[in-house]
């Protein structure tokens, strides 16, 4: 915490378990005011769960990029490198039983095809990595709606913030998850029982 802090025989001023349960990675990117008011801990209690919520999306974000760029990259090598050099094998067995004209054959040649890719290393390799990646950003898209709906509420009232932040599934190892949900619990415990600040961006009648 910083240096200069306001005396602690201040009862405005004396730290709550909110402010406690700030970070020190957090509080050292965060620039911390002298504690004048309750609002003042609230606030800077929501710019330590808007900092954490971000970093959480941004990891997602990060995520589900590499994820992407995994599915497109080997997608290509299938249909560019290894379905051709398996292609003539499948055409010949489909050939040797139906014409090439035939449905049947189409379906024969995809049988063969997909059976010898499962006995070919790399093919078997590439199409596991391939289906991974397209599981994997399946599995961040409600992910990242409920980290960007955290995102979003930090700064509106305690009870939605708080409830947003609750819909975030845990994680087991998810340190900046984990760290997101201590914040925002933080920012509840200081901003409950206070208004919260009328949007500006709102026409009035609706402040």
């Amino acid at each position: 915490m910083p240096a200069n802090r306001p005396s602690l025989n201040d009862r405005n001023c004396r730290p709550t378990a909110a402010y406690a349960a700030l970070s020190w990675a957090l509080l050292t990117t965060v620039a911390v005011p002298a504690c004048k008011s309750a609002e003042d801990k609230c606030t800077l209690a929501q710019n330590a769960a808007e900092q954490a919520w971000q970093m959480q999306l941004t990891d997602l974000q990060a995520q589900a990029k590499q994820a992407r760029a995994a599915q497109a990259s080997s997608e290509t090598k299938l249909i560019k490198e290894i379905e051709p050099r398996l292609a003539q094998a499948a055409e010949k067995a489909a050939s040797a039983r139906y014409n090439r004209d035939d449905d049947a054959w189409m379906r024969a040649y995809k049988a063969n095809q997909n059976a010898a890719c499962a006995r070919d290393p790399e093919c078997a390799r590439t199409k596991q990595t391939n289906a991974e990646a397209k599981d994997k950003q399946q599995n961040l898209v409600p992910k990242l709606m409920a980290v960007q709906a955290a995102l979003a509420t930090v700064r509106g009232a305690a009870d939605k913030a708080w409830q947003a932040a609750q819909a975030v599934m845990p994680e087991l190892g998810n340190q900046l998850l984990d760290t997101a949900k201590q914040h925002s619990a933080a920012a509840y415990a200081a901003c409950k029982d206070l208004k919260p600040k009328a949007d500006p961006s709102l026409p009035a009648e609706r402040r």
